[in-house]
């Protein structure tokens, strides 16, 4: 199951247009969320892909170990910044494709290899910029093609920055990290410079992406990977599995809606389970062994399901109580993958 082949039917509408009273509360719940965690995490995002975009250029004008070293670390911090916010799928990271192209994931038939592989024989003929980059499929655009030049899949065989294949491999990662940072950078100012928040639109739409971040958790990040039975697991599903991150994402997720839900308390009832079904789940997933794969194929495989079980039941509380705390109410809601 993909994101993409996820068919999310979520029916949310307006307290207001039902004609229920709707608390005047929401309106609040909805700036903070947006004002201490949304737009925060656009600018912090766009800072960390600017400082991977340095890394990138340093690196290729002298190759080093340190220099390697300093890809790696900002690599990893993107990707963590990344982690935090990538959930709020709605508004401007949703327009002109920009959250896909900074973050084509989960791609199929090997999209993201097979068109960097066409990027880098062109930069043969010519040299690579972010805005050549940014003209290519969304599959060059972002991280998961970073990734692949930084942990060795784009070319085993190659040495990043040294030779003259190598120093291509250079030029088309820095081109992409330019083109990154701009998406990053795009996606910060459409946010920062809202100015119809907090209409009814803009509230279903975040009580959406919260409802749906669980599913995406469950569904995409944990059980397309560890499958029905132990010989049913998939590691190369997993998100970041070249760089060994995904059980550090799916935290990172979970902690973001953690910090959510604390600002959601304002307007969920006093008897809401939400808040703890989170904590509940991040715990689990804070004990669990780095390598989601490793673990389902193993013999605690019973420790992924765990994981699996909460996230569940996790989003089963935010279906029931995340949309009346920002004044909407689903109406319906249905996932049927692939």
């Amino acid at each position: 199951m993909t994101i993409r082949s996820i068919a999310i039917s979520i029916v949310v509408l307006s307290l207001a247009a039902i004609g229920a009273a709707a608390d005047p509360r929401t309106d609040d719940t909805y700036r903070r969320i947006v004002g201490e965690i949304v737009i925060p995490g656009y600018r912090d995002l766009t800072l960390g892909a600017r400082a991977h975009q340095a890394a990138w250029k340093t690196y290729c004008a002298a190759p080093s170990a340190e220099g390697r070293d300093g890809l790696v670390a900002t690599f990893h911090d993107v990707a963590d910044r990344w982690a935090a916010i990538e959930l709020f799928r709605s508004g401007p990271a949703s327009e002109d494709f920009r959250r896909d192209r900074f973050f084509f994931w989960p791609g199929r038939k090997n999209a993201v290899e097979r068109r960097l592989a066409r990027v880098i024989e062109a930069a043969a003929e010519q040299k690579m910029t972010g805005e050549l980059i940014r003209e290519e499929s969304a599959a060059v655009q972002g991280l998961p093609a970073l990734e692949r030049l930084i942990f060795g899949d784009a070319a085993p065989h190659v040495e990043l920055g040294v030779g003259e294949d190598g120093r291509r491999l250079c030029e088309v990662g820095e081109a992409i990290s330019v083109n990154a940072a701009n998406l990053a950078d795009d996606m910060y100012k459409a946010w920062e410079s809202r100015t119809d928040l907090p209409s009814d639109e803009a509230k279903t739409a975040l009580a959406t992406d919260l409802v749906t971040a669980y599913s995406i958790i469950k569904d995409v990040k944990i059980e397309t990977v560890i499958g029905e039975s132990a010989e049913d697991v998939k590691p190369r599903a997993a998100e970041f599995w070249l760089s060994g991150r995904t059980m550090r994402n799916i935290i990172l997720n979970l902690q973001s809606l953690d910090r959510t839900n604390a600002i959601l308390r304002q307007t969920l009832p006093a008897d809401a389970s939400l808040p703890a079904a989170t904590l509940s789940a991040r715990g689990i997933a804070e004990s669990a062994q780095p390598d989601l794969a490793a673990t389902a194929a193993g013999k605690n495989r019973s420790e992924a399901i765990f994981l699996l079980d909460a996230v569940d039941a996790a989003g089963d509380r935010a279906i029931a109580e995340v949309p009346a705390a920002l004044g909407v109410t689903v109406g319906f809601n249905s996932l049927d993958g692939d």
